[in-house]
């Protein structure tokens, strides 16, 4: 395998520390079942520049439509790094040998304990695994508006592997529409545009009138020769974005 040392100079600071975070050794679980090299964290740790990777990718057999959004243009779109929020957590950490950079050590820092050992107050935190949507990697979170501690997924096994937490200033209309894509053709009349809101369950337009093939339209079909949905009128491949 070969591991990437440099990172791009021109990342922003928040793409820069995604970057440390998916290409974080979150170790090597006795129930994770990554053999040798095929844990998340290993197979992002030979990728030279995130930016590089489709935001969205597709794939149509004829009958299913499979739709996968990359989680590291997810989360730079969504989030912006908060280092002094980081380093707090972190110096609160570091103040008691029985805390831990873990969700459990994010939920006790965000919100307190009485003298019962009880949190203060609600928890509001989370794991994108237990949610429907199209993103290609999870991720925990922990909010504590209007800042979010999120943790990557490096492992296989969903129950471990988990980067430490950092804290990030975010956008909640971005960071939670983990379910959204549009398909578009190169039509320049009628239907070339579709979007869904639920992973593809449904696909809906602007106007009516149209005939729909499984919920795409009709004068979309299987290409011949790729994994792909082209136009039989404008005769472009269909493409996926946000």
């Amino acid at each position: 395998m070969t591991i990437q040392l440099v990172k791009p100079k021109d990342y922003t600071a928040t793409q820069s520390v995604l970057h440390d975070m998916f290409t974080e050794n979150t170790g090597m679980s006795m129930m994770d079942s990554g053999g040798d090299g095929n844990r998340h964290w290993q197979r992002n740790q030979e990728v030279v520049d995130f930016r590089e990777r489709e935001p969205f990718t597709y794939s149509f057999d004829g009958n299913y439509l499979e739709i996968t959004k990359d989680l590291f243009w997810h989360l730079s779109d969504a989030l912006e790094y908060d280092p002094l929020g980081t380093t707090k957590f972190e110096r609160w950490v570091k103040g008691d040998e029985d805390r831990l950079n873990d969700l459990g050590g994010v939920e006790e820092y965000v919100t307190g304990y009485d003298n019962k050992h009880k949190f203060r107050q609600e928890v509001n935190s989370g794991n994108s695994y237990n949610d429907e949507n199209l993103l290609n990697q999870v991720f925990q979170y922990v909010l504590d508006r209007p800042q979010v501690y999120i943790a990557i997924h490096g492992g296989c096994d969903v129950r471990g592997g988990y980067t430490d937490y950092k804290a990030f200033e975010y956008e909640e209309d971005y960071l939670f529409d983990w379910c959204r894509a549009t398909l578009t053709c190169g039509c320049e009349q009628g239907i070339n545009y579709v979007y869904t809101d639920d992973s593809g369950a449904h696909w809906y337009e602007d106007w009516t009138g149209h005939t729909w093939n499984n919920g795409l339209p009709v004068i979309w079909q299987k290409h011949l020769l790729k994994d792909k949905l082209v136009c039989k009128v404008c005769k472009e491949d269909v493409e996926i974005g946000a």
